[in-house]
């Protein structure tokens, strides 16, 4: 079993990094609530220059929050300072836009936002729209700028139940809740990931 710990971004945040990674914690996280906490990238890039063996995430991000190239210069950022220590966790965005009198993004966005930052953060184009105008985008400078070449975990929120773990499950991405505390319920949405991971495999040519 892996353990973690969540906790909001705040002056001092890169303390409790060091002593989680002290106790022999597996990650570390931070959550992404605008006007409510911190920002979870600063936060997390004092907490990789203070540690060395440590995971750390962002709990969870969203395409309602941001948009992927600027999640992606954020994830890259990080990466770049922790190398192949950096998780990205994806949701709807549920608590951040309740907090701001907003309905939380679909699992069809989160999907699609998924799947641009995963190719972002790995070197590769993807599509970027805005309305009607779309154009093919990627890192133009990486290396010392943003780490493109060691990989960044992703995960997805399983706030939305089955829809998001057929997210994960098409994405290749791992699982997380936050309070899901029924073992049922934990298997139905894993057995759904594993479903749709199964069904995605079976569509490549």
């Amino acid at each position: 079993m892996r353990a973690g710990v969540v906790v909001t971004a705040h002056p001092g945040v890169e303390d409790l990094a060091v002593r989680a990674e002290e106790l022999g914690l597996h990650s570390f996280w931070v959550n992404d609530t605008p006007m409510v906490h911190g920002d979870p990238f600063i936060a997390l890039g004092l907490c990789a220059k203070d540690t060395s063996r440590i995971r750390l995430g962002i709990g969870v991000t969203s395409p309602a929050l941001r948009s992927a190239p600027a999640a992606a210069s954020g994830f890259a950022s990080l990466n770049a300072l922790a190398p192949g220590r950096i998780i990205c966790g994806i949701g709807t965005g549920n608590t951040a836009r309740r907090t701001l009198g907003m309905r939380p993004t679909t699992a069809a966005t989160m999907e699609n936002f998924t799947a641009a930052l995963q190719d972002l953060c790995a070197g590769r184009s993807t599509e970027y729209r805005e309305g009607d105008r779309v154009r093919d985008v990627r890192f133009l400078h990486a290396g010392a700028h943003v780490n493109t070449a060691d990989p960044i975990e992703f995960v997805v929120a399983a706030q939305l139940g089955p829809k998001a773990a057929a997210v994960a499950g098409r994405r290749g991405t791992g699982l997380i809740s936050f309070g899901l505390l029924d073992p049922t319920a934990w298997h139905a949405l894993h057995d759904a990931r594993r479903r749709h991971r199964r069904l995605r495999r079976a569509a490549r040519p």
